[in-house]
């Protein structure tokens, strides 16, 4: 990476902004009960691993911005998301554990989905713009309607389905919690 970012610099003078945007495979994603830890290394090998080296290799540079791209995810979850969530998680964290103690600001962004029906290139790029233009701050939600609607319903677990009842089985132990 040192000599990624010498070759970067040697090649175009400098460097002004970086943008982190590591993912894991298409596909990935499962219900909590059938994820393992190895389901969350895919994960986490993407997301996670490459912050330290990253903050390694830009320290003592100058540049504008360091962006990483996080995910809604995070602030949301979901149901087969539990370890692209929870890497997504330590990204936003990361961040702003390094804010507190270097000062080049970076900035991770909770986007939302992109494809068609959400964000698209075109809008995806203004949203970008406006990010880069807001100054430093350490974490922006990128949603494409209503955050506090959709928080609310999943506190509220509007599109449930109904409740199933389960009948207690002969001789089964009840425990405390």
């Amino acid at each position: 990476m040192f000599a990624a970012v010498a070759r970067t610099v040697e090649g175009f003078g400098r460097i002004d902004g970086v943008i982190h945007g590591a993912a894991a495979p298409a596909g990935t994603e499962k219900e909590i009960r059938d994820t393992a830890p190895a389901d969350c290394m895919v994960q986490f090998q993407a997301k996670v691993h490459g912050l330290p080296v990253l903050e390694k290799v830009l320290s003592g540079r100058d540049y504008k911005f360091c962006l990483m791209l996080s995910s809604l995810s995070s602030v949301l979850g979901g149901m087969a998301f539990a370890a692209y969530a929870a890497s997504n998680i330590y990204v936003d964290t990361f961040v702003r554990k390094h804010n507190q103690v270097h000062r080049q600001p970076w900035v991770s962004v909770n986007w939302d989905a992109w494809n068609r029906d959400a964000i698209d290139p075109q809008n995806g790029g203004e949203a970008l713009e406006r990010i880069l233009s807001i100054g430093p701050v350490s974490q922006i939600a990128v949603s494409t309607t209503d955050l506090n609607a959709r928080l609310e319903q999943w506190v509220s677990f509007e599109d449930a389905p109904a409740a199933v009842t389960v009948e207690k089985a002969e001789g089964s132990v009840l425990h405390p919690r």
